[in-house]
């Protein structure tokens, strides 16, 4: 196909990979506690959502609160590196990865963590939204039992 204009290859490939490269490193520069109220403030309002719904329902552009997320699972204390033990509802992975923490063991608190290769924050999770939260993790519990 013929370029058109005074359009050149730079202009259609190059132009466009150096754009994207700056776009990334920019947002490198971002650390995740700059990021993690936001990341937590549109989970969490996914998940307001959902659990009002309840299981089973589908929620308009969300889904299903069964479908939401990747799993809940055990992490034993002192797995990455020093910590207690806590349940994990891991919402994504990767970079970033998200996921909120239950540390049944260590009073009962959550936390919600934002992650992204080797940086990472976190947020309390408090009253009704870690009620919520707790809630999750246990009926994934209770679902796995024979």
């Amino acid at each position: 196909m013929p370029l058109t204009g005074n359009l050149t290859p730079y202009h259609i490939v190059i132009f466009p990979l150096r754009l994207l490269v700056a776009v990334l490193i920019e947002n490198m520069n971002i650390k995740c506690k700059d990021r993690v109220a936001e990341a937590f403030a549109s989970r969490m309002s996914d998940l307001r959502k959902l659990w009002r719904a309840g299981y089973g329902v589908e929620v308009k552009d969300i889904g299903r609160l069964e479908e939401y997320g990747l799993c809940v699972d055990r992490v034993a204390a002192d797995t990455f590196g020093t910590h207690p033990g806590y349940w994990r509802y891991q919402i994504s992975w990767g970079g970033p990865a998200e996921e909120f923490r239950y540390y049944d063991e260590d009073g009962g608190h959550v936390e919600f963590w934002f992650l992204d290769w080797g940086d990472g924050a976190s947020v309390k999770v408090k009253s009704q939204d870690a009620q919520i939260i707790k809630s999750i993790i246990n009926d994934a519990q209770v679902d796995r039992r024979p």
